[in-house]
Formats: structure tokens, sequence, C-alpha cells
């Protein structure tokens, strides 16, 4: 399914020298990172710690072969998005599947188990490429601005994954594994409720998850040594700055329709 150009720079509305929806998949994509990644740093404990009890050796072969086809699917979800659901629809799923995989790691069999990391597979091959193809699609062919534009969309996984071991990691290993996973379902679903509600709400969304989470993150540390502290407060305080930035930006719109 071909995707539809972006109009000419001066009918669109920019913040920043860049399109509105640009700072809501920032936040769409780093939600879903910071749920990819938080359930990433429980997996391996939680094989070797929790109900399976495996072996050092099968934990990390189950970790490998989930890493390895995490990074497979999306060439097969590419192609399904442009040529049968398109890039909107194919994120849309992704997120779906990925939120009820996140949620059945809570459930502890070894069936539910493994049918979980077959949904975060599946749903991150659908997620992952396609809402980097609707990055590009907001810039005009051969905007000079769409470099820029993906270097903070890498801002926003980047900020996703610092988030993710932090908080995860520190939930799961405090108060039980189902928190940390159940942390982890929150993030992919605050994600995709980014990306569907309509922008005049999202934005309300993006600023409160934002303030809300960085100042968990220092209220959990208060008590810490600053090696501690500092990493969670530098991190708390750039999500808040950055959802403080999307919140202002959206004020003129979001993702438009023709995007993906």
């Amino acid at each position: 399914m071909p995707y539809t150009a972006a109009p000419a720079p001066s009918e669109q509305k920019e913040f920043l020298g860049h399109p509105p929806g640009l700072f809501m998949l920032f936040f769409a994509e780093m939600w879903e990172r910071f749920s990819y990644y938080g359930m990433r740093a429980l997996l391996v404990l939680y094989i070797i710690k929790g109900f399976l009890s495996k072996s050092d050796g099968d934990a990390y072969a189950i970790y490998g072969a989930y890493a390895g086809l995490v990074y497979t699917t999306p060439f097969i979800g590419g192609l399904l998005a442009d040529r049968l659901l398109g890039a909107r629809r194919a994120v849309i799923l992704g997120g779906i599947l990925m939120a009820a995989g996140h949620l059945l790691m809570t459930w502890e069999a070894e069936v539910p188990f493994f049918a979980a990391l077959a949904l975060l597979i599946v749903g991150n091959g659908f997620f992952k490429p396609n809402i980097s193809a609707i990055v590009g699609s907001l810039y005009p062919e051969g905007s000079g601005k769409r470099d820029s534009g993906f270097t903070l969309f890498y801002i926003g996984i980047n900020m996703g994954a610092a988030m993710a071991p932090l908080l995860c990691g520190y939930v799961g290993e405090t108060w039980g594994w189902h928190y940390g996973f159940g942390l982890a379902t929150i993030g992919m679903l605050v994600g995709l409720a980014v990306f569907v509600i309509p922008a005049g709400i999202t934005r309300f969304i993006i600023l409160a998850a934002s303030v809300g989470t960085g100042g968990l993150m220092i209220w959990l540390n208060r008590n810490e040594v600053i090696y501690a502290l500092g990493p969670n407060a530098g991190v708390a305080i750039a999500l808040m700055i950055a959802g403080v930035i999307a919140f202002l930006a959206m004020a003129d719109g979001g993702l438009p329709e023709w995007a993906g």
C-alpha cells in the first residue's frame, strides 16, 4: 500500500521546525521501547529464578532465540504493511499483540510464557518498521529536515531504553516479577493509546505520563546513594522536559490522517 506524500513544508504546521506528529510518534515509540527493554531486562533472571528454573545455558538459548526473531520479523511486517495493511494499521496491530504478550508474561505457566514471547515477536514485527516509515512520511521527498527528525525520534528510543531497566528492573526485583512485567504492559498500552487517541487528549496523556513517571523514578530512589539517584534523576528530568515540549507541540495537532 503506497504512502501518501507529505504536503509541501509551507502547508504543514511546525513546532521547532518539525511536524507536531513527530512528537507524538516520539512518545509512542519511547513507551514501546520502554516495554520491550523493560521485559528484556527481566527475562533471563525470570527464566533462571522464576517458575521455569532453567539453567543459565537454557536461559540464554531462549533469550538468544527471542532476540534473533525480534530482529527478523520486521522484514515480514514491513512487507505486509506495504502490500496489505498500511503502516498505521500495522502499528496498531503490533501494539495490541505486544501488550497482550507483556500481559501474558504475568501468567506463571510454560505454555503461556512461550505464547507471550511469540506475541511479542510478531507484534514487534508489525510495530517497529512501520512507525519509522510513518516518521519518514511526515517530510516531503528530499527534505533536509528528515534526518534531524529521525535523530529526535531515536532520542525517544534511547530514552525508553534507559528508563526500562531503571524502573522495570527495580520494580521486578523489589516487589516481584509480575509487577515488573505489569509495568511493561502499562508502558505498551500508553504507547498504543498515544498512537490511536485524538491529539487533543493525547497531549495530556503524554504530559501526565511523563511527569508521573519522572516523579516516580525520583521518589523510588529518594533514599538511595547519589550513584543510584543520579542516573534516575537525570533520565526523569529529561523525560519531563520532553513531555512538556510534546504537549506544546501538539497544541497544533497530532499525526495527520494522510501519514501512514
